[in-house]
């Protein structure tokens, strides 16, 4: 539902002939908007992790077969594949490799992201954290009715 029509110009002295109409939107509007777009999103979504799922099993099944042919790289009309790999971290056990990083006060193992629920947690007793400051970040939460 349009609240109403805003007739505009760009100054006073501009005729009534070249007035623009401008549309006025009302907050229940936006609200139907950000519905219809959240909607999109969630379908898309979940077509998108469909989709991620299934070339995940295609790349596997490729990888295997390039395995028992012996192939590391290989290429067609289409295009190229070729195997890479490299070693990553996998935390088996975390109070072990925490041990370790104290240990050896070496911090740089981990991302440099501060966790933000201790952070809020130290806040709301009226402590400071050296080098951190609180930042409000607005956020507009939605939910479907």
């Amino acid at each position: 539902m349009r609240v109403g029509t805003i007739l505009t110009t760009a100054n006073e002295d501009e005729s009534m002939d070249q007035m623009t109409a401008v549309e006025t939107i009302t907050i229940s509007e936006r609200i139907n908007e950000l519905a219809e777009l959240r909607h999109t999103k969630k379908v898309m979504e979940a077509d998108l992790s469909t989709l991620n799922k299934e070339i995940e099993s295609v790349e596997k099944n490729l990888m295997s077969d390039m395995d028992d042919e012996g192939i590391g790289q290989t290429k067609n009309t289409t295009g190229s594949v070729t195997i890479n790999e490299r070693v990553v971290p996998h935390v088996k056990d975390w109070d072990v490799f925490w041990g370790y990083i104290l240990k050896e006060q070496n911090l740089s193992y981990l991302h440099k992201r501060a966790s933000g629920a201790i952070c809020a947690e130290i806040w709301s007793m009226g402590k400071t954290i050296p080098g951190v400051e609180p930042y409000t970040k607005r956020i507009l939460t939605y939910r479907e009715t």
